[in-house]
């Protein structure tokens, strides 16, 4: 049994993380927006954005917008890897090759299901979980029995899951 862990998937999930952190920065900005009455422009024009009452319902309905999506792709990604936990079965897999960039990155692998062989990529985020992907290495993939090609490393979302390494 795949124990789920949000706080795995927090720290490794890239869209995950990704939606979290524009939550966070623009509900920030808005805090800082309605505290000191302006937001520092981060390009050329050195001026800041008056933050009157115009702006206000503006930058508002955008950020209620953007809350909405990142929510939404939060509690997709939650379902979709508490569902994996629930119901898939664990398959060896191997790591193809892995590519990394600053604090983000892609880890490709492949696994066998039911006679058929499958190579599917993850969107990671750089944690202590994941800097420790080497190519070739084995590794443990939860796969959804009802749809193959749904998998996920079984050590990104596993509560309990602790490496032999």
């Amino acid at each position: 049994m795949i124990k789920y862990s949000f706080k795995k998937q927090i720290s490794n999930d890239y869209l995950s993380v990704l939606s979290i952190v524009m939550l966070l920065v623009f509900w920030g900005m808005f805090a800082f927006g309605r505290y000191f009455g302006w937001i520092p422009r981060l390009r050329r024009n050195p001026s800041p954005i008056v933050f009157d009452q115009v702006g206000h319902v503006i930058f508002l309905s955008v950020l209620i917008i953007i809350t909405i999506i990142c929510l939404a792709i939060l509690f997709f990604r939650i379902r979709k890897l508490k569902r994996l936990c629930s119901m898939g079965e664990i398959v060896n897999g191997v790591v193809i090759k892995l590519e990394a960039f600053k604090d983000r990155g892609r880890i490709y692998y492949q696994y066998s299901f039911a006679g058929n062989d499958y190579e599917k990529s993850l969107a990671i985020h750089k944690s202590k979980y994941t800097v420790g992907f080497r190519a070739n290495d084995a590794l443990p993939v939860v796969v959804n029995p009802n749809d193959p090609n749904e998998s996920y490393i079984r050590s990104l979302i596993d509560k309990d899951y602790i490496d032999e390494k």
